[in-house]
């Protein structure tokens, strides 16, 4: 402990070391359920009694969220464009386009306004589906990468 007293500040005892405390707590935690529930002592207690659908599934469903994505995405842009909020929406809603070189980190840089309606946009598909957690968590990490791409300032062929 004198170690670590002497050779970091209280600023980075305080912010890192309660950082990898919470981490190691957090993950290492999960060890013993790991153990218990390949042991098959835990089985009865499951809450989520569902496997991953199979990849058909998985992948339908990811393709539905895109379309209906994409769908509301557009249509809510041509409603709130043909509203009284033009001028704002393109005025203030825009923020991410003030940038004069565009680069992914950028991408969710946005009025609090577009945020609620583009989150909208993503979450309708989940929120009509109930997917398993896994195709949530695959179809939030392929928007998430859209999102980086469309914003990185580079115009690919796809």
């Amino acid at each position: 402990m004198q170690y670590l007293i002497t050779h970091f500040s209280d600023f980075q005892l305080a912010s890192l070391g309660s950082f990898f405390l919470h981490e190691s707590v957090f993950f290492l935690s999960g060890l013993p359920f790991i153990y218990l529930e390949r042991a098959g002592l835990l089985s009865k207690y499951k809450i989520q009694v569902n496997s991953l659908h199979c990849w058909k599934v998985v992948l339908s469903q990811i393709i539905f969220y895109f379309i209906l994505e994409d769908f509301v995405f557009y249509w809510g842009h041509l409603f709130s464009l043909g509203s009284f909020a033009c001028a704002y929406w393109l005025l203030d809603m825009h923020t991410p386009y003030r940038y004069a070189t565009p680069f992914g980190l950028t991408s969710e840089y946005a009025h609090p306004a577009e945020i609620l309606f583009l989150g909208f946009a993503t979450i309708i598909g989940p929120a009509i589906t109930g997917p398993h957690l896994i195709t949530l968590w695959l179809w939030m990490t392929l928007r998430v990468l859209e999102t980086v791409e469309a914003h990185c300032g580079y115009h690919f062929p796809w």
